[in-house]
């Protein structure tokens, strides 16, 4: 299955050189890959996080309000 091919003078080994560049791809794939969803993992639960923030603040002022305890004034 090797293929060893006289290329200016220099043997290269075709099979070697075509499972190099796979490699590579597929390397680059997976860490391009891996890389988005741990971002949009980061992404997604910044947002919730700010959300879930917000949302109780909002709510606690509210609930404040409610009380008649006037903490934050807009």
């Amino acid at each position: 299955q090797d293929f060893p091919h006289d290329f200016c003078g220099w043997k290269i080994n075709l099979r070697l050189i075509t499972n190099l560049i796979i490699i590579k791809i597929v390397f680059h794939v997976y860490i391009i890959f891996f890389a988005h969803v741990i971002f949009l993992c980061a992404y997604i639960f910044l947002h919730l996080f700010n959300f879930l923030f917000i949302f109780g603040l909002v709510f606690i002022n509210y609930n404040l309000q409610l009380a008649h305890i006037p903490i934050v004034s807009y």
